[in-house]
């Protein structure tokens, strides 16, 4: 994994950073802090030490073991230098280009991935000679994790916040990443559709959007330029991730039908109903000791209507199989003018890991994979996809 240095400034944000060490630590990645003496006034740095399991770095001119010269030996050290919270003053320093203490000295001399994350009183973010340092400061190469909106410390309202620690964490990892989705557009559908009965009853199946989800969070990881996600109401929002709302198979064949044309990459993992009713009660049917019968009738296949759409777009799409996996598979994949096929079983349903089966053209088997954590196959999935379209 990765090796993050982890700027502190004088913000009163600063006592979300131990959580946010934390959870950069159980992703796998060695953390270590560099607090300015704006910051120790807030906050004791034995604190970092404790959550970090290292010195925390203060003194520009203190030679630390394996850091004699710490602003130029940390700079060589880290892959990522994050400034969070970043408060207006050291965002001004910074943007002038001053090194007068070892954070901003080490700032001026970091020559990789590089972000900062504002923090401060709404009136304070608003205030022109702190947007123009912002903007001075991505110019030079730091990418910018937005404040957000919301109650201050001070009882102001407004933006200003320190961006939500699962926001710090997914841009992050986005910056760290290899970006192999780099300037493409993904689409991707997922969890389950539903036919009304009557106003309060459905046909529907047991779809999570789990894949879905973690599909299109990889996507936003791997540096694609625009990720949407059409999904149920039920599945939850992700950061990054443009959410387009769909119930019936027809909602996800609009939604489908009119974002194709914008995209490079779709990926159809949604579980979108076969049929539906022929007639749907305008009243709430009544329970009888009778038995009923409900018609049925097909619902238009999305994949095969829009086939003519797809011709220069990357197509996948999910096949979940009772019996002869691979055989249907084979068959889905051809029938329905994709490039690459994914195929599991009845037990991946809800369920937080799958063993799938994908395929590409010719029916040629890709991989194999077994009880894989969702997160990770969409990761796999997502590396397959890359190496598909750059050949």
């Amino acid at each position: 994994m990765s090796k993050i240095l982890l700027g502190l400034t004088g913000s009163i944000s600063i006592y979300k950073a131990p959580s946010l060490i934390r959870r950069f630590r159980e992703n796998g990645h060695t953390v270590k802090a560099v607090m300015t003496h704006a910051a120790m006034k807030l906050m004791g740095e034995s604190v970092f030490s404790a959550v970090t399991g290292d010195d925390v770095f203060t003194d520009m001119f203190h030679a630390y073991k394996d850091f004699p010269i710490p602003h130029i030996d940390l700079a060589k050290w880290a892959d990522l230098l994050l400034i969070a919270p970043a408060s207006a003053d050291f965002i001004s320093k910074l943007a002038r280009g001053s090194g007068d203490d070892l954070l901003s000295s080490l700032a001026l001399a970091f020559t990789k991935k590089a972000a900062f994350a504002p923090a401060m009183n709404v009136n304070m973010w608003k205030n022109s000679f702190v947007q123009r340092n912002v903007i001075s400061i991505r110019e030079n190469g730091f990418y910018m994790i937005s404040p957000v909106s919301g109650s201050l410390a001070c009882n102001d309202t407004g933006t200003g916040r320190l961006a939500d620690e699962n926001i710090l964490i997914e841009d992050c990892e986005r910056i760290l990443s290899e970006g192999i989705l780099e300037g493409k557009k993904v689409l991707i559908t997922a969890g389950a559709a539903s036919e009304n009965i009557d106003p309060v009853r459905v046909i529907t199946n047991l779809s999570s959007g789990k894949t879905g989800i973690e599909i299109a969070k990889e996507a936003y990881r791997q540096r694609a330029s625009r990720v949407d996600l059409i999904c149920p109401p039920c599945v939850a929002a992700s950061h990054g991730v443009n959410i387009h709302r769909a119930v019936t198979s027809d909602d996800f064949k609009r939604e489908v039908t009119e974002l194709l044309p914008e995209c490079d990459i779709f990926i159809m993992s949604a579980a979108v109903s076969d049929y539906k009713p022929f007639e749907i009660s305008d009243e709430k049917i009544k329970k009888t000791k009778e038995p009923i019968s409900i018609k049925l009738r097909p619902t238009e296949d999305i994949l095969a209507c829009t086939a003519g759409l797809r011709k220069k777009i990357f197509s996948v799409g999910f096949a979940l199989e009772t019996s002869n996996l691979e055989r249907n598979a084979a068959e889905k994949l051809k029938n329905k003018s994709l490039d690459l096929i994914v195929a599991n079983a009845p037990s991946a349903i809800g369920s937080d890991s799958s063993s799938v089966l994908i395929m590409g053209k010719n029916e040629k088997i890709i991989a194999q994979l077994k009880d894989l954590p969702k997160k990770e196959l969409s990761s796999v999935l997502i590396r397959i996809i890359a190496d598909e379209i750059s050949d």
